[in-house]
């Protein structure tokens, strides 16, 4: 923001990184000699190798931001690069199409939008965070004491439609798709005719089930949809 340039520049990944861990950046006000003084020295603080000298969080560079806005805003001559002395016998400058004045008026939103983005940063971080949500009863959904997992998996995958719940079962050997009323009750095969079905994802209308064919343990299974309420399936991949 302050001078149009990346503080560290390559053509390649790698030569940024080299750069942003070995090489010094280029001070800013060399780049834009309009800049205050004080947010020269507050970027290059920040720009800073050794992390014990660098700012040790946001709210401290805040700090000197908002003295730094202060500054420019009372016009003290301190918060500018140019000096008392040379503002007194020189003309003010006109660099990169900018006059003095514009110039300071642009350094006042770079610092007055730098402090904006560090506020919304430092709101988000310490934002009030909600307490993690407790389990205060449960309701038993199914009663037909058939096993609800795969492949060893202590988790069954369920999907729901919004009205009923979508479950792998494992009833005799083969592992077959029921459903049941999210209210909970008896539980109803879905008739899909594949050996063993594993039981995937749902579709986003909730009208179809993507689910997987196999009869041993393959890690590789090919894939099949299927209406929710049962019927044919069509191969998908």
């Amino acid at each position: 923001m302050a001078t149009g340039q990346p503080a560290f520049a390559g053509n390649t990944t790698a030569k940024v990184f080299d750069a942003i861990l070995n090489r010094e950046p280029v001070a800013p006000i060399r780049l834009n000699p309009v800049l205050p003084a004080k947010l020269d020295e507050i970027i290059n603080k920040a720009l800073e190798k050794d992390r014990n000298l660098r700012y040790q969080g946001a709210a401290e560079m805040m700090v000197d931001l908002r003295r730094l806005q202060r500054e420019i805003e009372s016009g003290r001559t301190g918060a500018v690069a140019q000096s008392s002395q040379t503002s007194a016998v020189a003309p003010r400058p006109q660099l990169r199409g900018l006059t003095y004045n514009s110039a300071r008026s642009r350094t006042r939103w770079m610092v007055s939008a730098a402090i904006s983005i560090i506020t919304a940063a430092l709101a988000y971080a310490f934002r009030p965070m909600l307490p993690p949500p407790r389990v205060t009863g449960y309701t038993q959904l199914t009663h037909d004491g058939n096993a609800k997992s795969f492949s060893g998996q202590t988790v069954a995958n369920v999907q729901t439609d919004g009205s009923r719940i979508f479950i792998q079962e494992n009833v005799a050997g083969r592992y077959v798709v029921k459903q049941a009323s999210v209210a909970g009750g008896d539980t109803v095969p879905i008739s899909i005719p594949l050996p063993n079905i594993s039981l995937n994802n749902i579709s986003p209308d909730r009208s179809e089930l993507l689910v997987g064919s196999f009869t041993g343990y393959e890690s590789i299974q090919p894939m099949w949809i299927v209406p929710a309420l049962g019927g044919s399936p069509r191969r998908f991949v």
